[in-house]
């Protein structure tokens, strides 16, 4: 397959997941306000778009199969107004099912078989029936014969351009309103003169990863060359002022490459209102979603990978968070449960965040739980923390029976998994009675870092910085001993914190040093504050992350590969996975 072949898909698949999301968009504000207007017309365009490229492409199978969806869209469209929920559920699962058709299609680069799509199709003829079948053009009433009055027209969008085309505009990246943008995939056309406006274009990510990879490496080199010795020798007061300018230019450089690959976490969030409404319906309990933060951007990357983790949270806020509405009411709470998904950005990292307002944690029945497999023991103490983030290890579940829902196991861990992959950590805060939140703290980029450099022995590490709290040199009465292990911990303002000394964490000969010879650098874990012994703090500067290949991919707890301004490499630490090593 040529580059231009691989490419058609890769666009065809962009647009189709676009009109899916701003159908599904459109469909769920229908059910809400169902004479909303923009929103008609946003589920309609979005069918007539998807089959239209579908055709373009000569899928004819899954063309078939979005021409019933455009025609239950049709319906509601001549009719002015969403009136039977049959419409608004034929049309959900078939976005759905054109999400999985996707899915092959990304796959295989090619039409789906006729079999499924056939099945899916007769599904769509059976809701249109049913929808014709309901549909009333006269009423009587007292004897007489009123006729409906013919629905206001509409006008008919314009078919979609091919995916083909090069100079197609893509879709804003938008935080979501509470109706889709019906002109997403076709931005307003800039006044003349009007500079203001902004137009998009469609570039692979391939592609700013290679301008990122350059930007660094000019970086590197500039500062390289700033510091030979030739050039430190010269006295000139214009020289160090262009050094510094060039400098702070390659900075800025820096960061607007890693702006090219970060885009709002609002189209990820908008998914999340099917997924809670489903919820509602799977579990009989009536959930209100509510999101902030939309417009808070983070890098590409993670909000590709981050949609599983975000859905897990969610059905476990609704499934085990969230009372049912008798219960609240008899709990003194409103009977519709809320589930709030926010993010926003602190310094150099971004919290995303799923709380609910139910029940909070039972710890009695996890830690009941815990014992019964043996996960910990009876007479084991555990504070409130510890016996939450049981609920993260592999196959727990306190659930009495297995469901579509809950019972397996599988979920919390899942998200455990994912953060960690993305250098990030999870948190946990429940109070019982109130309610519990879920707390996904992720870098912003995953290009670059900025971090404390420090050394212990021959070895350079970067701890980032984001996640150090304190920075101290602790005197010979700080030292104690945990007294079931006899690990040692450091006194920090009257808190004993565990160490983790990183020589014998790799397997490095121990120091001769005394406890009180070295530096410590706290820092903060989802399990808490973790102290670790450095020999020397060389400061803080912005790494380029590289992953970690060949010889040196097996580094436990290392994230990825630092390279350091002078050239040198740095083992940029993981504290998460540092901190389940200490534990």
């Amino acid at each position: 397959m040529s580059a231009q072949d691989d490419e058609l898909w890769l666009l065809f698949v962009e647009d189709g997941t676009r009109a899916i999301d701003e159908s599904d968009q459109g469909l769920l504000d229908l059910e809400q306000r169902p004479e909303a207007k923009e929103s008609i017309d946003a589920v309609y365009r979005a069918m007539h778009s998807f089959k239209g490229n579908a055709r373009a492409l000569g899928l004819r199978n899954l063309e078939r199969f979005a021409h019933k969806a455009e025609d239950l869209a049709a319906i509601i469209r001549e009719r002015g107004r969403l009136d039977q929920p049959i419409l608004l559920e034929a049309l959900l699962e078939a976005t759905e099912q054109l999400r999985g058709f996707l899915g092959h299609i990304s796959l295989h680069r090619s039409d789906i078989e006729a079999g499924p799509a056939k099945v899916a199709e007769q599904k769509l003829t059976k809701a249109l029936e049913a929808a014709e079948a309901t549909k009333s053009d006269t009423i009587e009433v007292d004897g007489f014969m009123l006729f409906d009055e013919e629905p206001a027209a509409v006008e008919e969008p314009r078919p979609a351009p091919p995916p083909v085309l090069a100079a197609e505009a893509p879709a804003q990246v938008a935080a979501p309103a509470p109706a889709p943008a019906a002109a997403a995939s076709t931005p307003a056309k800039a006044e003349p003169g009007n500079h203001e406006q902004d137009s998009f274009v469609r570039v692979r990510s391939s592609k700013i990863q290679q301008l990122l990879g350059l930007a660094s490496e000019i970086s590197l080199t500039a500062d390289a060359t700033l510091r030979d010795p030739a050039l430190l020798e010269l006295d000139s007061e214009e020289l160090t002022r262009n050094a510094d300018r060039l400098q702070r230019l390659l900075r800025d450089l820096k960061y607007s490459a890693a702006g090219l690959g970060l885009s709002p976490v609002g189209e990820l969030f908008a998914r999340m209102r099917k997924v809670a409404r489903d919820l509602g319906k799977e579990t009989g309990k009536q959930i209100q979603l509510q999101v902030s933060g939309e417009d808070t951007e983070v890098d590409r990357t993670l909000t590709d990978r981050l949609a599983d983790p975000l859905m897990h949270m969610i059905r476990n806020s609704g499934d085990h968070g969230l009372e049912t509405t008798e219960e609240r009411i008899a709990a003194g709470k409103p009977p519709i449960g809320k589930i709030t998904l926010s993010a926003s950005q602190v310094g150099d990292e971004v919290v995303i965040r799923v709380s609910d307002d139910g029940r909070g944690v039972n710890r009695a029945a996890v830690r009941k739980k815990a014992i019964d497999r043996g996960l910990i023991t009876a007479d084991q103490v555990l504070d409130d923390a510890s016996v939450d983030r049981l609920i993260l290890l592999p196959g727990f579940s306190t659930a009495q029976q297995v469901t579509n829902l809950s019972g397996r196991g599988v979920g919390m861990d899942v998200v455990a998994k994912a953060v960690e992959g993305l250098r990030g950590r999870l948190e946990i805060r429940s109070v019982p009675g109130k309610g519990t939140s879920f707390s996904m703290v992720l870098p912003l980029t995953l290009a670059f870092l900025e971090a404390m450099v420090a050394t212990v022995g021959e070895h350079c590490f970067a701890f980032p910085l984001g996640a150090v709290s304190k920075i101290l040199r602790p005197t010979a009465s700080d030292e104690i001993k945990n007294a079931a292990d006899d690990r040692p911990l450091v006194r920090v303002l009257g808190e004993p914190i565990p160490v983790c000394e990183l020589r014998s964490y790799y397997g490095s000969p121990r120091s001769n040093r005394a406890f009180t010879d070295g530096v410590m650098i706290v820092v903060k874990t989802s399990r808490g504050p973790l102290a670790i012994p450095v020999d020397q703090v060389l400061g803080t500067e912005q790494v380029t992350l590289r992953p970690l290949e060949g010889l040196i991919s097996g580094i436990r707890a290392a994230s990825a590969c630092g390279i350091l301004k002078n050239g040198g490499v740095a083992i940029t630490l993981d504290c998460e996975r540092l901190s389940h090593a200490r534990a």
